[in-house]
């Protein structure tokens, strides 16, 4: 239930646009939020037993807890927009022939990492964001980040090399 009202939230709706197409928003958050509640070093392949257990997890918490990662899940991507605007979670901010396209890995990492940043933090992300946008499209440029949000994306080494590049 709490998977289905956060991706229903007019906030989300409005700031990611996601076609409920086989419940790929749910999968989406379901990904962030279990390398929320996970240390990305824990993952282990397949994806999909990874994200079981996410889901099993979630029943831990309270429905005050569970509000509240809604709220932040929130914030964090309010950060992001703020930051790169309609290239948030996106290879398009490269420009070229990438066109604006959510990609599920970048979700996670970014959404994963700005959710457990304090306020002060975020305000400094984008009071530098210039600096941030730059660095972000250095490292996206190189062909091990690159490959890492592209191909073999649910890969131990690939998520390792996603979520060590960005933090």
């Amino acid at each position: 239930i709490f998977l289905k009202n956060l991706s229903e939230s007019k906030e989300l709706k409005q700031l990611l646009k996601l076609q409920d197409k086989r419940m790929e928003d749910r999968e989406l958050l379901l990904r962030a939020i279990s390398f929320i509640n996970n240390q990305y070093t824990e993952y282990e392949k397949p994806l999909s037993t990874f994200l079981d257990k996410a889901m099993e997890g979630l029943d831990k918490f309270n429905d005050f807890e569970l509000k509240e990662m809604g709220e932040k899940i929130i914030s964090a991507i309010e950060l992001q927009k703020e930051i790169f605007g309609k290239h948030m979670f996106s290879r398009s901010i490269l420009g070229g022939k990438n066109r604006v396209k959510l990609n599920s890995a970048l979700f996670e990492v970014w959404v994963a990492l700005t959710y457990k940043i304090n306020n002060n933090q975020g305000f400094n992300l984008i009071r530098n964001k210039q600096d941030l946008i730059q660095e972000y499209k250095s490292l996206l440029l190189t062909n091990e980040l690159q490959n890492a949000v592209v191909s073999s994306t649910s890969s131990k080494g690939s998520v390792k090399i996603r979520f060590e590049s960005i933090e």
